[in-house]
């Protein structure tokens, strides 16, 4: 008998997980392929082979690096190489040098065991950079060869919840170099750097603290002027130092610079003054809560739902360990404020600590577990965000 080799010119239906190999009664069967090495499927059925890379430079010393994306305009884009604390730069194809040969290169911050981690979110010539082990960073270019990277300084916030406790703080003076003394153990040595916010009367004054003394004495820089230098229990400690953590999530949406989970609060988002990216002040000095002030949102489920990304859209997506959100304004068309928030959970499926990508309103995120990457998108049916195709893609 003849052997007939039936002839194939549509790959359409891309490259099929092992679950589907065995569908033959599927329509698409005879378009898939079991494996798609070097080549990719146009949807007008044709296969064309996949874009080639082009060899630049080594990264130092040969090491594992990452890369980042630094896009300022459509002239101006840039590759960082973020290797073992050192950050490298490319441009136009080449590595950017001091002198031929010589790389132009910054200290950074991020051991090589953190690089996996970074998560960074871009506002013109500036990236902001966090790490739930590091501090936020603000990488800034200034010229080609003038990059550079420090503490992110926030003028204001963000905070605890306000002390219930009868524990009180009293300040030495209102302005300058002071201590604050606390009425019961409440420092440790880990809270240098961290904000407090104390209230006199109706006016919340604020300071950083600048060294550690004991449990009940600390160093600080007053900030805004404390209204007295008397005891006060109404006070909060910030929610960001070495102490509880720092946020491991970050992005842009509706004029405010956003952040999430910390490990004290890993449910918890943040987000800035609006239009004042680097203010997280939760009310005016008089304890006014404006329109615009900084708002402060704990998911609250019947789960653990750590949350391990954010993306910006029309709507706020939230991925977190034990599902997917939508952070929206309770009123339609309206903008999220402190008083005027709302977030509900759209799906179940779980996500990784990967920044997904986002392609005009569907998301592209990798589930908990790491082995399939699905795709969230609003379904007018059901008037709600779903996940209802996933591709097989162990060990992403």
């Amino acid at each position: 008998m003849g052997r007939v080799t039936p002839f194939f010119s549509n790959f359409n239906a891309g490259e099929w997980s092992p679950e589907l190999w065995g569908r033959i009664d599927l329509q698409k069967y005879t378009n898939a392929c079991r494996t798609q090495l070097n080549f990719i499927g146009t949807y007008i059925g044709a296969a064309t082979r996949r874009p080639g890379t082009r060899f630049t430079f080594s990264t130092k010393n040969d090491q594992a690096a990452r890369l980042i994306p630094f896009e300022f305009s459509i002239e101006q884009a840039y590759v960082i190489e973020a290797g073992d604390l050192y950050f490298r730069f490319y441009k136009d194809r080449g590595r950017i040098d001091t002198v031929p040969g010589t790389a132009y290169e910054i200290v950074s911050p991020y051991a090589s065991s953190t690089l996996p981690n970074i998560k960074w979110a871009q506002s013109a010539d500036v990236l902001y950079m966090v790490h739930p082990t590091v501090s936020i960073k603000k990488l800034s270019r200034t010229g080609h060869t003038s990059w550079s990277i420090a503490d992110l300084n926030f003028l204001d916030g963000p905070y605890l919840d306000v002390n219930v406790s009868v524990t009180t703080f009293t300040p030495s003076g209102t302005t300058g170099a002071i201590t604050i003394t606390a009425s019961a153990a409440t420092f440790v040595s880990t809270d240098v750097g961290r904000l407090i916010r104390i209230k006199h009367s109706t006016t919340w004054g604020y300071a950083k603290i600048t060294a550690f003394t004991s449990t009940t004495v600390v160093s600080a820089t007053v900030v805004n002027a404390f209204g007295a230098t008397t005891a006060s229990r109404d006070w909060r400690l910030g929610a960001w130092s070495n102490t509880t953590g720092w946020p491991s999530c970050v992005t842009f949406y509706e004029e405010r610079l956003y952040f999430a989970s910390t490990r004290a609060q890993p449910q918890t988002l943040w987000a800035s003054v609006a239009g004042d990216y680097e203010n997280f002040a939760p009310s005016t000095t008089a304890g006014v809560i404006t329109a615009d002030s900084a708002l402060t949102f704990t998911i609250s489920d019947d789960r653990v739902n750590a949350i391990q990304w954010l993306s910006a859209g029309l709507k706020l997506a939230i991925g977190t360990s034990g599902g997917e959100f939508i952070a929206q304004a309770s009123t339609l068309n309206e903008a999220l404020t402190a008083d005027n928030i709302t977030i509900r959970r759209q799906t179940t499926i779980g996500s990784a600590s990967i920044n997904p990508a986002r392609i005009n309103q569907t998301v592209l995120y990798v589930q908990r577990l790491r082995q399939k990457l699905f795709e969230y998108a609003y379904d007018v049916v059901e008037n709600n965000a779903t996940a209802p195709k996933c591709q097989y893609s162990p060990g992403i």
